[in-house]
């Protein structure tokens, strides 16, 4: 074939098999590029999650046991505390005064106070209520403030078999040391009322 049969073979090449053909070969290298793109994210993301599968079981058991002992302290700190526990020495009248390391609760100090006076097992601390002068200040139709008072009562039920406990020489100093034991929180009671079967029996 000569150059001039040559160059009118090429001229004669219809435009549109050109245009097709510079599409397809666009269209394939988008393809090919897309495709590179998404294996190389999926490909970091499979790496990230093994960096953290090696790296955070290192820390999380260093970080917990942290935390816990934390929380663990600051609970100690609160629960456990020396309590000043009033009886009355020897069958006397006379009231006396024992610190005693214990948890703080009402139930517990009622339990040691019921320990250093002798005073039966039978008899349970029934209810423990603290009442304020504090209440409730409306304000819009969605919200509501609560004023903190400034006067408390606390009121104690005690189970019938405190009676028992209770004869004409022992009665007021009894009751006293058991108002002052209950009154270790640091809270000014305005007065201590003790029940018995609905009777209060302090005065």
């Amino acid at each position: 074939m000569t150059g001039k049969n040559l160059y009118n073979a090429i001229n004669s090449i219809d435009d549109n098999f050109i245009q097709e053909a510079d599409e397809a070969v666009t269209l394939k290298k988008n393809v090919v590029s897309f495709n590179w793109k998404r294996f190389t994210g999926i490909a970091a993301c499979i790496a990230l999650v093994l960096c953290a599968s090696v790296i955070i079981p290192k820390f999380l058991p260093t970080l917990i046991s942290s935390k816990e002992a934390h929380q663990e302290k600051t609970t100690n700190a609160i629960l456990n505390d020396y309590v000043d526990i009033y009886y009355l020495e020897n069958g006397t009248t006379e009231i006396k005064k024992e610190s005693v390391k214990l948890d703080y609760t009402p139930q517990n100090i009622f339990q040691e106070w019921k320990k250093l006076n002798n005073i039966p097992d039978s008899v349970s601390m029934v209810d423990y209520k603290i009442d304020s002068n504090g209440y409730e200040q409306s304000g819009n139709s969605s919200t509501a403030t609560y004023v903190v008072g400034d006067v408390f009562t606390l009121n104690v039920t005690l189970s019938n078999e405190f009676t028992d406990c209770l004869t004409k020489s022992n009665r007021t100093a009894l009751l006293k040391s058991l108002e002052k034991t209950l009154s270790y929180q640091k809270i000014k009671y305005k007065s201590i009322n003790i029940f018995v079967d609905g009777q209060k029996i302090n005065n």
